[in-house]
């Protein structure tokens, strides 16, 4: 074996023990059996095992902080609860096995308990005594593995509610694990041995059996991923705590010993497939250790402790699926404590977040079936069925990836041909510079001092914007659950370590400023909820946070990933979630009053026309539609990019086109001008770059530009958009050295006219917030720039919400950006430009003034060239008329 190894990329993983507001408060968990599980986790709910022992609670997922009352329950057994498993193919099946010998399915609201449950969908017993742990098979649908103290392993089917197979171990089992293709099984018994069971081939002799812990307390198994190799926990006969590792084709000793410590706590192990991580959570322990597997000795290498001094109680690993993938997260154990569930982070630190780490998210078992539990039964073996971790591709399964690759390909093929065959046609032949008023525009960043500092933004979501600005405040998501800044945006400063922060109760994703009013911030939330909030001056400088809402919303079943106030009506918002629904709300009486229907999947992106009477959406399905709000139809669709990251779209101004960014199959970022009128294919697409970062467009109807704002770029580039072919010319480009989490435009009414500022933003780095000006240079700043700055839409609205939710739609008021001080450029008086020189009034002055060198050249000059005509020999300058006329004539030269 070498002695080098290949560096591992999670060695610098780090357990974090999460802010208290993350954690699950006033629980009382049971403590009346010290070797049983009494916690589990799946994407929607974590269950534990209520106080007496006999009931499980069950809250959701994003129920944190301090319960209200009692949680609601699942009565499920009249004994002691040893363990409780979720199905990996449903979030909301969970299975009880208890002292009782029975074991018991129940199905969960998709939005969790309302009230308390006693009829179980399914009840089981054959076990004659304890059952003391449950396995769900990892790639067959309703099989299930229960081992009790009778000695015996059960398979179950449960779909005909009947056991199937039934090995009889040696002794009472304490520990099962399923391989990695659910082919063979591993047990650990009371009888101090460890066995590999093919359940399917024998029930009553093992694969393999071998000599396990010597220790009296209970033992673990679990299996090491993708592999020959499993990992036992137990003790030692001198009371030392242990770890084991085996290989399930040779039980005769196992490949490794690892002591631990003398605690006496039982250890729990939990393995990541994805990461081939080990974590070790003692019962009774603070701690919490991680090992990775390798596999070749040391077969076990400790990376790191989580170290605290909360004792563990009990412990689940959260499923992989909910991980915070943007921000770094490979693993989530759930510690059970006494009172409460402390979630503890393991993250890998990166210098930037701003993109997804595809080496550190390999894709993990979706919850899709890889076969039936018949096809098992029969003996059929399949690995599991891998999903994409990637926020933009999330959920898709391997196979479901390549063909999207190969579809877009071939319509990448197909568009490039397109526009080839376009811009043959349509480009012209001569290279001419093209005129245009805006060639000059230049970007640049305020003065250091301007800037605000130790700004603790939270980047972990790819595709939302994360900073929103107007005249007098901006917004920004902060580290930490549900919280968002809000600072003001005339006091640049640096901020303290602990600012007074909006406390919203769950992850924001999107935000957006009334337009009408700018004390007035929405959020929509990871919890399906939109809250409205009044922002009190004095925000940051506050000692404890702001959590009064002024509204609440409720009406969506996913996360809101969409808010956007109405561009002429006041109080309506707009909102998309992940339920394939837009909602349209009257904030002032806190009312759904419309749902728009008809997305196949969610949407990513919405944005108002001019006036609101229409909007335009991007959708998952790669489409790009045009839909009216008030009769509830789409008006027009059509294929917009064909790449796996976000479409965002933005209206061209009051005018019948859409400007739409995204990717193409070949991973290129592109931008595309579309009419809605003709809403085929659009009327022309550039191509900007290979870079990554999802890009967010803002188009300026007033000068007719467009900035492409990418996430994770240190460049801002700015393009003309025209009426004719090719449709968008480069303008030029911003750079500079940071790269930009998110940019937040100012509201054009806001500009600095007097500087002939065309486009005011805020630039959100990993460390501050950068305020940043494009302008066109002047020479006559003083007089107002009326060629540059037409009238803008205003800050005041002209429709109630009542007046719009009846179907009136009204035209978008403008006001003039001219200052009372300022006179037009185009009424300015012309400039009197004097002549650098005037000949004649030079030559009159030598008429009449001493004669200088130059006349006496001039004038001898003139006297020897005075009596030459045409064809004759040409005297050198400075011959006298002698030598001329001694010269030899033509007709005397002699033959």
């Amino acid at each position: 074996m070498s002695r080098f190894r290949t560096s591992s990329k999670y060695k610098h993983a780090v357990g974090t023990l999460s802010k208290r507001e993350e954690w699950y408060l006033d629980l009382r968990p049971s403590t009346s059996a010290y070797d049983a599980q009494c916690i589990a986790a799946s994407q929607n709910h974590v269950a534990i095992v209520w106080d007496s022992g006999n009931a499980v609670a069950v809250l959701r997922t994003n129920q944190i902080g301090k319960q209200k009352g009692e949680p609601s329950k699942i009565h499920a057994h009249s004994s002691q609860i040893y363990d409780l498993q979720f199905s990996p193919f449903d979030d909301n099946l969970l299975a009880t096995g208890a002292d009782d010998g029975r074991l018991r399915l129940w199905n969960l609201p998709q939005d969790g308990l309302t009230s308390d449950l006693s009829s179980p969908s399914l009840d089981l017993q054959e076990h004659r005594k304890r059952v003391a742990t449950l396995r769900f098979h990892p790639t067959a649908n309703n099989i299930l593995l229960s081992g009790g103290n009778d000695s015996q392993a059960i398979i179950w089917d449960l779909e005909n509610s009947k056991s199937v197979l039934t090995s009889n171990l040696d002794g009472y089992i304490q520990g099962l694990s399923w391989n990695y293709d659910g082919s063979l099984f591993a047990a650990t018994t009371a009888e101090k041995t460890v066995s590999v069971w093919d359940p399917r081939s024998s029930q009553d002799s093992a694969v393999q059996t071998g000599k396990g812990h010597p220790g009296v307390k209970p033992t673990r198994v679990v299996w090491a991923g993708n592999g020959t190799n499993f990992i036992s926990t137990g003790f030692s006969q001198t009371r030392e705590r242990q770890v084991k590792v085996w290989d399930s084709r040779n039980l005769a000793s196992c490949l490794q010993t690892i002591s631990i410590d003398t605690s006496t706590g039982i250890l729990e192990p939990f393995f990541d497939v994805d990461t081939d991580l080990l974590y070790l959570a003692g019962k009774g322990d603070g701690n919490i250790r991680c090992y990775e597997s390798n596999n070749s000795s040391p077969y076990l290498s400790e990376i790191t402790q989580f170290v605290s001094d909360l004792p563990t109680k009990s412990a689940c690993l959260a499923p992989k699926r909910s991980v915070d993938v943007m921000n770094c997260e490979i693993n989530r154990v759930l510690k059970l404590t006494s009172n409460s569930i402390a979630p503890v982070s393991w993250t890998v630190p990166r210098k930037s977040k701003v993109n997804f780490a595809d080496d550190l998210f390999p894709n993990t078992a979706g919850t899709q079936p890889a076969q039936s539990g018949s096809d098992w039964l029969s003996g059929s073996n399949a690995n599991p069925i891998l999903v994409s971790l990637n926020p933009e591709t999330l959920g898709i399964t391997e196979e479901r990836q390549e063909e999207i690759k190969q579809e877009e390909e071939e319509q990448q093929r197909i568009e490039e041909e397109r526009i080839a065959k376009a811009n043959k046609k349509e480009l012209p032949k001569l290279n001419i510079v093209r005129s245009s008023k805006y060639r000059h525009v230049a970007g640049k960043l305020a003065q250091r001092n301007q800037f605000f500092e130790n700004v603790k933004a939270d980047n972990s979501s790819s595709e939302t914007d994360s900073i929103k600005a107007n005249k007098k405040w901006f917004a920004v998501p902060w580290k930490g659950m549900g919280l968002v800044g809000v600072f003001d945006i005339k006091k640049p400063l640096r901020i303290s370590d602990t600012p007074g922060l909006i406390e919203c109760g769950s992850n924001q994703l999107d935000m957006d400023w009334n337009p009408f009013n700018d004390d007035i911030l929405a959020t929509g939330l990871e919890n399906a909820k939109i809250k409205i909030w009044k922002i009190p001056e004095g925000l940051s400088t506050m000692k404890s946070n702001y959590f009064d809402e002024s509204v609440a919303l409720s009406g969506h079943y996913s996360k809101v990933t969409v808010t956007k106030f109405h561009p002429v009506a006041s109080n309506v918002l707009a909102s998309a979630s992940y339920d394939m629904t837009v909602k349209f709300w009257d904030i002032e009486k806190a009312n759904n009053v419309s749902t728009f229907e008809g997305h196949p999947e969610y949407i990513q992106d919405f944005t108002w026309d001019y006036n609101g009477s229409r909007f335009a959406t991007s959708c998952k399905d790669k489409h790009i539609r045009i839909c009216d709000p008030h009769s509830g139809n789409i008006i027009a669709s059509a294929k917009g990019h064909l790449g796996s990251k976000a479409t965002k779209v933005t209206w061209m101004g009051n005018q019948d086109k859409l400007i739409s960014v995204g990717f193409s199959k070949s991973s290129e970022r592109q931008f595309s001008v579309w009419d809605v009128r003709n809403f085929t294919e659009p009327l022309g697409t550039t191509t900007i770059d290979t870079a990554s970062g999802v890009i967010k467009p803002y188009y300026d109807e007033g000068t007719g530009i467009l900035y492409i704002l990418g996430k994770g770029d240190g460049t801002i580039s700015y393009y003309e958009i025209v009426d004719e072919a090719p449709y968008a010319h480069l303008l030029s480009k911003f750079q500079t050295s940071d790269p930009q989490v998110g940019v937040a435009v100012l509201p054009k009414r806001d500009v600095n006219v007097k500087k002939v500022e065309i486009a005011s933003m805020l630039k959100l780095t990993t460390k501050n917030v950068q305020p940043l000006s494009f302008t066109v240079p002047r020479t006559r700043k003083e007089f107002f720039q009326d060629d540059v700055f037409p009238p803008c839409p205003s800050d005041k609205p002209v429709l109630t919400a009542d007046e719009w939710f009846s179907g009136k739609d009204a035209e978008r008021p403008l006001m003039s950006l001219k200052p009372a001080d300022m006179t037009n450029l185009s009424e300015a008086p012309a400039i009197e430009r004097e002549s650098k020189y005037d000949f004649d009034a030079e030559q009159a002055k030598r008429g009449s003034g001493p004669v200088t060198k130059e006349q006496v050249m001039d004038g001898f000059f003139d006297k020897v060239t005075s009596d030459w005509k045409e064809g004759d020999v040409v005297v050198p300058v400075g011959a006298s008329y002698d030598e001329r006329n001694d010269m030899v004539d033509e007709d005397e030269w002699s033959d």
